[in-house]
């Protein structure tokens, strides 16, 4: 015992020691990162500051504003716009006038294609309004015909700005920056939002505009200077009321891709790539002016000029991108057409070797990725176009793990000269992390690029290039939380110019360094860490192709057919679980033959999978009239897809004719939370209460859109892993003549709204619950009593009048809390009436057992008379049964059960009979090969004839019989009671002797990812405040990961009067706290 106590304290050890080892590890590859930079210092590599200084000097900081000024002030340049194609004739002239090559690089993109909309005030025809359409709601366009209803202006939507006002079938007028308010007051039945247009605003507010779910909701943005005018009505107490009209499709449009270039005088042969995007995107296409993200193609003319003057050594290629927010789309293609020049692998695999020889020889891709909302730009080999954490194998090898030191050094020396500091921030990956092992290499590329990225990485042009180890790819951007805001606001006069200035200063020589010079290979000579390339040069094509086929299950040809012009969306998941952060979703159109096609996805099982969902809308209404299938008919179910073939087929994506139904508030009503509950919807067949064939859904937060056929009613289950096969909510559409509902019929195409989903939930629940506990009462059985029920239903009827009379903030708590009510007495219920009825099965093989036994016993024959008897007996206890025993009225078909019970026992002697022919042929076997050597004895007929005896003696010692059975029958009785018992949750409130350190209620999650539901949140501050109370919220955010050394923990770099400091641990605060 001793030395298993030893050995196992020895073992602890071990695991200690080497979980040290490897913190130990972790922090010196840091630590060896940051030193390398300092290293870099004191090196010998010779820098041309001079030149740098007079390059600034030569920089036209008046022309970068001119670019700025062009391409924002047109209205949108969001690829395949009218003024998208304006942008680029802008751009490919100045290169012309600059002395550029141009070349023009054409590729198709499916957008989403606005085509205007209206309003009309109904009491003032005269006026003339402008709105402006919103982006697609996941792939439902934004359109309306003759989408008319009272105009009713809400504020920022608050419960207190909705308190008295009647918003069902309303069309609402309120601020843009409402926290996302407005898709709860969708399920309060309004019919669409116009937007007020904000003077500011933050990308917070910007993501919770956008819908991840196919729904009909329209929405739009009107100036404010238009809206002002309806304000002034609304504000003398006029009435008015308005008609939307909106036209918006997608369509496939022609992308360009913008290529300048000039020879190197060195190295003609060797190209450097230098590339930004110029396209722009907002949540209101139509407005897109994307001044931000302007400057980086501005800086990227700009540095063409200055080349021509100051000729490089490479050849470089100034390409300005676009089709960015498409999925990176103008360089995804760039790298597939003109990269790779469609070569196609011998083998269908990802990841195959080619000598660069036969390919375009690029060396070195460099992107600009600025805005003006920050001085500060950092570096970074990292994106989040397909996931990747780490840099391809090859760009290590050739030292980009060493880069961040050369180009602080750089910044430093050009610094020295100018008379400045500046700060270069790091979100690159650092050397060693290759070194200690796949785990920690990804921990160690993780951490640098999670302090600078806070709102999660950005997806950049130059990944295309580097995951397929095509060349060193880097990118230089803007430290911004902003970046990629998707603002319809971001125009030129809100510009920062001395932040771009600034940064330009120090990231005009870094990017000629980098593309024009061979100084960073002179760098990684001169600290001894240059590797010159093998030859052959080989890089690796990792990029893939998914591609498939969009169709429905044809019945009449048992297979299926393709559907045309079908929209295809795919969502990447990386390794983390999370979506792309601003690239929404890749969209692409079927052809003619149903089939699909997009390139350069990561392949090879590189930390990617994909999610694809298909549909098929009515051109005219923008309507749901296919949506994919998760029923019988499903090619495959539906699942995430990884890419481990160069040319991946995932066969066909199943539809099927379909209506949708959306529901609001799908939340757990006793946590009011939805991050907690893994959650499922299951679509029944309202006539069978089968699962339906054809059936899908979609899950996001708190809403869910289900897609039903359309041929037979359905009813709805809400589905919580944690009740197991109790759902969390039902939508039957029930009555109190059918409260198990009649089901909803839909016809194609049709969006229907359960509007107040927590009320019809609460409703249909009620009609069960009534149902069920009439039955179990009429056996006294009483598990809800009817004061209950009753009281259930006299909330419900409050909580409508509430909502009637606008009292939005207490009806919606209220529902809630009448929903916990609710499913807690159909829990019990359900759980009473089906441990009842499973009882049935268990007396059903009792009966079948105990009839032979009684007839025997009580009137013993033999023949057709016994079976006669057999019968009638069984038939005189099943009655006395049904009459006594509740659960054989309460099943849904008893007989049938017992029937069923029969059948398997009727199966017994088939398998008895092939066990005896079984052990038979084993026992001749045995006795073939060693002989005789027991003794066999007929084990059924033993069986038989005890079973007759047992039953004689019985007959033979009546008084004996009767006091075995008075004695048996307590005990067994007893046992069953005793073992029947259960366990009772009561909740109880017990009074803590000391006083806490708050007023009020404390409501403690024990992890900050799964919050409450943010609605029930403002609904309980506006009742608590209404009733006098102040309420302060605040929360904490905090490392998850305790163990990690402080290198690896997840923090904040806060830099304020030249001093930076790490944030571990944050806590918000209410100003009502303070």
């Amino acid at each position: 015992m001793l030395l298993l106590e030893v050995r196992s304290v020895l073992m602890a050890a071990k695991r200690v020691l080497l979980f040290c080892v490897i913190a130990l590890l972790l922090a010196a590859s840091l630590r060896f990162g940051e030193a390398s930079g300092q290293a870099a210092t004191s090196t010998g590599v010779s820098i041309p500051v001079s030149k740098y200084v007079a390059l600034l000097d030569e920089l036209d900081f008046e022309a970068i504003k001119e670019h700025v000024k062009f391409l924002s002030t047109l209205n949108t340049r969001v690829t395949g716009y009218d003024d998208y194609y304006v942008a680029a004739r802008y751009i490919e002239e100045k290169f012309r006038e600059y002395g550029l090559n141009v070349t023009l690089h054409y590729f198709n993109v499916t957008v989403p294609v606005d085509y205007g909309a209206s309003i009309e005030i109904h009491e003032h025809p005269e006026l003339k309004l402008r709105v402006f359409s919103f982006e697609p709601n996941f792939i439902v366009p934004n359109v309306a015909i003759n989408l008319s209803g009272p105009l009713v202006y809400v504020g920022d939507g608050s419960f207190s700005e909705l308190e008295g006002k009647k918003i069902n079938g309303s069309i609402l007028l309120m601020e843009f920056n409402s926290h996302g308010i407005e898709k709860l007051l969708r399920a309060f039945g309004v019919k669409a939002v116009i937007y007020i247009e904000p003077s500011e605003t933050t990308v917070d507010e910007i993501r919770q505009k956008r819908y991840n779910l196919p729904i009909h909701f329209p929405r739009y943005l009107m100036p404010r200077e238009d809206a002002e005018k309806l304000l002034s009505i609304l504000g003398r107490g006029e009435e008015i009321h308005a008609t939307l009209n909106s036209y918006m499709k997608w369509e496939v449009r022609r992308g360009v891709n913008i290529v300048g270039s000039i020879e190197g005088s060195d190295y003609p042969d060797a190209i450097r790539v230098l590339c930004a995007y110029f396209d722009s995107y907002s949540v209101v296409p139509s407005r897109a002016p994307g001044a931000n993200e302007a400057t980086s193609v501005a800086v990227l003319l700009e540095l063409a000029r200055l080349m021509t003057k100051y000729r490089p050594s490479y050849t470089v290629y100034f390409i300005a991108f676009s089709g960015h927010y498409q999925g990176v789309a103008g360089a995804r293609e760039f790298v597939e057409e003109v990269v790779w020049n469609r070569t196609m692998p011998a083998v269908n695999l990802p990841g195959q070797k080619y000598d660069k020889s036969n390919f375009i020889n690029i060396t070195r891709v460099v992107e600009i990725a600025l805005t003006t909302r920050s001085d500060e730009w950092a570096i970074t080999d990292i994106g989040d176009l397909n996931g990747h954490v780490t840099s391809p194998q090859s760009p290590i090898r050739y030292g980009n793990s060493y880069l961040y030191g050369y180009v602080t050094l750089l910044a430093k020396k050009v610094g020295e000269k100018l008379g400045k500091e500046f700060s270069i921030l790091n979100a690159h990956t650092v050397p060693g992390a290759m070194a200690v092992g796949t785990a920690a290499q990804t921990l160690v590329a993780l951490a640098p690029p999670m302090r600078v990225m806070c709102k999660g990485f950005l997806p950049f042009d130059f990944e295309p290039f580097a995951y397929s180890s095509i060349a060193m790819s880097i990118g230089f951007f803007t430290v911004d939380p902003m970046h990629h805001g998707l603002s319809p606001v971001d125009t030129f006069d809100k510009l920062n110019w001395d932040n771009l200035r600034t940064q330009l200063e120090s990231l005009i020589p870094v990017v000629y360094d980098l593309v024009a010079t061979n100084g960073f290979t002179d760098y990684l000579k001169s600290i001894g860490r240059y590797s010159p390339p093998s030859k052959p040069v080989y890089i690796y094509r990792r990029g893939s192709t998914l591609t498939g086929r969009v169709a429905i299950y044809d019945k009449k040809i048992a297979w299926y057919r393709p559907i045309p012009n079908a929209i295809v969306a795919v969502y990447h998941i990386d390794t983390f679980g999370a979506r792309w952060q601003t690239i929404d979703k890749i969209v692409t159109l079927t052809d003619s033959e149903g089939r699909f096609e997009i390139h350069q996805l990561m392949g090879g099982g590189m930390s990617d999978s994909y999610n694809l969902y298909a549909f098929k809308l009515d051109e005219k209404t923008g309507r749901i009239l296919y949506a994919f299938d998760m029923g019988r008919y499903a090619y495959a179910p539906l699942k995430t897809y990884w890419i481990k073939k160069f040319y991946e087929d995932v066969g066909f994506i199943t539809v099927f004719k379909a209506a949708s139904m959306v529901i609001y508030d799908f939340i757990d009503p006793e946590t009011a939370s939805t991050a907690d509950i893994a959650r499922g919807i299951e679509v029944l067949d309202a006539v069978s209460d089968a699962t339906s064939e054809s059936f899908g859904y979609m899950i996001d937060g708190d809403q869910a859109v289900i897609f039903v056929p359309t041929e037979y009613p359905v009813k709805i289950l809400l589905k919580a892993a944690h009740l197991g096969r109790i759902p969390l909510g039902v939508l039957l559409n029930a009555t109190s003549e059918t409260p198990t509902g009649y089901g909803y019929r839909l016809e194609p195409g049709m969006q229907y709204d359960i509007f107040y989903t927590p009320i019809n939930v609460v409703r249909d629940f009620l009609h069960l619950v009534d149902e069920y506990s009439s039955e179990l009462l009429a056996y006294e059985i009483r598990c809800v009593s009817r004061e209950e029920v009753e009281g259930m239903w006299a909330a419900l009827r409050r909580i409508v009048n509430e909502y009637k009379a606008g009292d939005y903030g207490h009806a919606y708590l209220e529902s809630i809390e009448l929903w916990s009510r609710a499913l807690e007495a159909y829990s019990t219920l359900i759980s009473a009436k089906n441990d009842i009825v499973s009882t049935v099965p268990v007396f059903a093989l009792m009966l079948i057992a105990f009839v032979p036994l009684f007839q025997q016993l009580v009137l013993p024959s033999s023949g057709k008379k016994r079976i006669s008897l057999l019968v009638a007996i069984f038939a005189i206890f099943m009655l006395a049964l049904y009459l006594a025993h509740p659960g054989f009225r309460l099943a849904s078909n008893a007989l049938m059960t017992v029937i069923g019970a029969l059948m398997s026992v009727s199966i017994i002697p088939s398998f008895a009979i092939l066990y005896s022919a079984l052990t038979w042929s084993i026992k001749m076997l045995m006795k073939k090969v060693r002989g005789m050597h027991e003794v066999e004895r007929a084990t059924t007929g033993v069986v038989a004839l005890s079973f007759s005896m047992g039953i004689e003696n019985l007959r033979k010692y009546k008084v004996r019989t009767i006091l075995v059975m008075l004695t048996l029958t307590p005990i067994v009785l007893s046992n069953v009671m005793l073992t029947s018992l259960s366990y009772v949750e009561v909740t109880r409130y017990n009074e803590i002797p000391r006083t806490p350190p708050y007023n009020g209620v404390l409501i403690r999650q024990q992890e900050w990812r799964l919050p409450l539901n943010k609605y029930f949140a403002e609904a309980l501050t506006y009742v608590l405040e209404k009733a006098g109370k102040i309420v302060a919220p605040r929360t904490a955010l905090y490392t998850m990961a305790p163990a990690l050394p402080p290198e690896l923990g997840i923090f904040y770099r806060i830099r304020r009067g030249g001093k930076s400091y790490d944030v571990y641990a944050m806590a918000g605060i209410h100003p009502n706290a303070i």
